[in-house]
């Protein structure tokens, strides 16, 4: 666009002086006079091509007042424990929050697994957590450990220089068999050396003497044999029954004489011949005398029992040789009868038959016996 603009110009003119633009024309022409160049600076023409730098240049201007960003507000300083990213690092309350932990029960120490983090401590929360247990408040790191089968002072161990090893004792010979911690102090009950293979009897242990009854009396693993010599009597076998030691003995002897064997102490037994308390008993005695190889038949391969009315009582008053009363009897169909010899018939033996039945008979007939020993 063209743009022409009238202006007065007040400025005589020289003789030869033209109009020009005093903008671009600051030297006078030969023969101009009086030429006011300060004030005769405006245009007779302006000329606006629409690429006027001054233009542009603002044009610029007010784009870069629009598209500008604002300046950066964040300023640095140290962090604080207010949700606000203090030292403009991208994160909020870092190394300034404390960690803490539960103490439920107040002892001032906190239980693993528990931790939180805030700016305070709350109630009830500690900064450690040294608990090993948090329900009990005798129970921390700065408790004494006493023998109660608990680490009180959370150390990780229990009873730490407070138990003993010993052995569990029942039968209180100086021997134990299973081993068991306890407190110093609290060793009644127990022994400091093992070894014992029946912690229900006494007389059984590592320092006893072996002895022919069936037992493993010194607990080498032996039964009735001792440093490799078996003590029992030869020809007679040992049979366990609730504790007591039966004997079958298979060399033929009286009843008077199978009796002084029994009684023999040399023999390890100190004991009689056999008495019969009930049903049961017998049943095994019976057992005994069946299973045993035996010559003759079930009578004569008899066995005598401890069973006799001979002495000071009488005909028909029996009693047994060890002075027990007399509660069981078992005798055969017909039995006693003292029939074949009349009012010598004072001795009774096992028939050899499942049914362990009894019969009375001469004393002096040599017989397989049966010892017992306690």
């Amino acid at each position: 666009m063209l743009l022409v603009g009238c202006f007065a110009d007040t400025a005589p003119l020289g003789p030869g002086d033209s109009r020009r633009d005093a903008a671009t024309d600051t030297t006078p022409d030969a023969g101009d006079v009086g030429v006011d160049t300060a004030s005769d600076v405006a245009p007779d023409v302006i000329v606006d091509s629409g690429t006027d730098a001054t233009d542009a240049s603002d044009a610029s201007d007010a784009s870069d007042a629009t598209d500008v960003e604002p300046p950066d507000t964040c300023v640095s300083r140290p962090e604080e424990c207010n949700e606000v990213d203090d030292d403009c690092d991208g994160r909020t309350d870092e190394d300034v929050t404390v960690t803490h932990y539960a103490d439920v029960d107040g002892d001032g120490d906190g239980a693993p697994g528990t931790a939180a983090s805030d700016c305070v401590v709350p109630a009830r929360r500690v900064t450690n957590m040294n608990d090993c247990d948090d329900t009990n408040g005798a129970i921390n790191r700065r408790a004494t450990e006493i023998c109660d089968g608990v680490d009180n002072n959370c150390d990780g161990m229990t009873d730490e220089g407070l138990v003993v090893s010993r052995f569990v004792d029942a039968d209180d010979d100086g021997y134990g068999i299973d081993p068991v911690n306890v407190c110093v102090g609290d060793e009644e009950g127990t022994a400091e050396e093992g070894g014992d293979c029946d912690d229900t009897n006494d007389e059984i242990n590592p320092s006893a003497e072996e002895r022919c009854n069936g037992f493993d009396d010194d607990c080498d693993g032996d039964i009735d044999i001792d440093e490799g010599e078996a003590l029992c009597p030869d020809g007679c076998d040992p049979h366990l029954y609730e504790e007591h030691l039966y004997l079958l003995c298979s060399e033929p002897l009286s009843f008077r004489d199978a009796r002084e064997f029994c009684r023999d102490e040399t023999n390890g037994l100190a004991r009689d011949l056999a008495a019969i308390r009930d049903a049961d008993e017998n049943a095994f005695l019976a057992g005994i005398v069946t299973g045993a190889p035996a010559a003759g038949d079930p009578w004569e391969s008899a066995a005598w029992i401890g069973l006799t009315d001979r002495g000071r009582d009488g005909e028909g008053n029996y009693r047994w040789t060890t002075g027990e009363p007399v509660d069981y009897l078992n005798w055969a169909f017909g039995e006693p009868n003292d029939a074949v010899f009349p009012g010598e018939e004072d001795c009774i033996f096992m028939i050899n038959r499942a049914a362990g039945d009894w019969n009375d008979n001469v004393c002096d007939v040599g017989r397989r016996f049966i010892c017992e020993s306690l």
